[in-house]
């Protein structure tokens, strides 16, 4: 007797823990999305002020339906998972027990993953990643993360290797990054950085919009025409760049898929449309050009 799983019955939801916004989703059992929620920090990243986003967050999108089998929290920094704990020096947590401050408020069962994993977890299951034996995902957004990827030997689907990628330094005695240090990659190529080396440009003006993907969006509309636009991007490319580079040379992925807002923001103004590393490794942007073999986006 052939049978199926009765995918309306199960029920789980997802939230991304970012730094400018809280987002929800609910999922039914075969992980298609029936609903989603966000609700910006408004930059209270206190976490009993995220903890109760969350919660308002996945109340919404449950709606007062069936239990919920689990709620996964992707966040940025370090996970203890055994013990619930987060350590994220850019939020100011240090073994922060969010995972009980969510399951308190939901009465759920909560598991944590450090959000640049998840990310990764997600490409290799849906996204750009799939297929690939062996993919890095690099997370650009406010911060900067990566996760090294492999397929099949997990218990998850998957096994990653989470990096603090964005705080390898590119530049000795650089930019003050604002982990304290100086030169690190997210100092050059997370979001605020971007936006604060373009201000430092000559030849720049005030960026309209509130928010700093509103903000990432002008300068990006105004490099069309703009100088100091022009060179703030051609910099953020050529330190990606390099960034991407000494991942591959570390870790000998087959692919690289840059994600996260602001990557996907710049990623089409700052990078070729695809093409492969002189090591094999390929990459690509959103470009129709290179959807060819390489399965959908997620």
């Amino acid at each position: 007797m052939l049978l199926r799983v009765r995918t309306e019955t199960l029920w789980v939801a997802g939230v991304d823990v970012g730094e400018t916004e809280i987002k929800a989703a609910l999922f039914d059992g075969s992980l298609d999305r029936q609903a989603m929620s966000t609700r910006p920090t408004r930059g209270n990243l206190d976490p009993e002020h995220v903890a109760g986003l969350v919660v308002d967050a996945v109340a919404e999108v449950s709606g007062g339906g069936p239990p919920l089998l689990g709620i996964g929290v992707g966040v940025p920094g370090a996970v203890d998972e055994r013990r619930g704990l987060v350590y994220a020096p850019t939020l100011g947590w240090d073994a922060t027990p969010f995972a009980r401050l969510v399951a308190t408020g939901t009465n759920s069962v909560v598991h944590l993953e450090n959000v640049a994993r998840a990310l990764g977890q997600a490409e290799l299951w849906f996204g750009a990643a799939r297929g690939a034996a062996r993919a890095i995902v690099a997370l650009v957004g406010v911060g900067v993360g990566a996760a090294l990827m492999t397929d099949g030997t997990h218990p998850r689907g998957g096994s990653g290797l989470t990096s603090e990628w964005g705080h390898t330094v590119v530049q000795i005695g650089g930019r003050r990054c604002r982990c304290g240090s100086r030169g690190c990659l997210e100092a050059y190529v997370g979001a605020e950085a971007v936006l604060a080396r373009y201000k430092d440009e000559p030849g720049s003006t005030r960026l309209p919009g509130r928010g700093l993907a509103a903000r990432l969006s002008a300068l990006l509309d105004r490099a069309v025409d703009e100088d100091a636009a022009r060179t703030v991007l051609a910099e953020t490319a050529e330190v990606l760049g390099v960034g991407v580079a000494n991942l591959i040379n570390l870790l000998a992925p087959e692919r690289v898929v840059i994600a996260g807002w602001a990557g996907m923001s710049m990623g089409p103004a700052i990078l070729p449309t695809c093409g492969r590393w002189p090591n094999g490794t390929r990459w690509r942007t959103r470009s129709p050009e290179c959807r060819s073999g390489w399965g959908s986006w997620g």
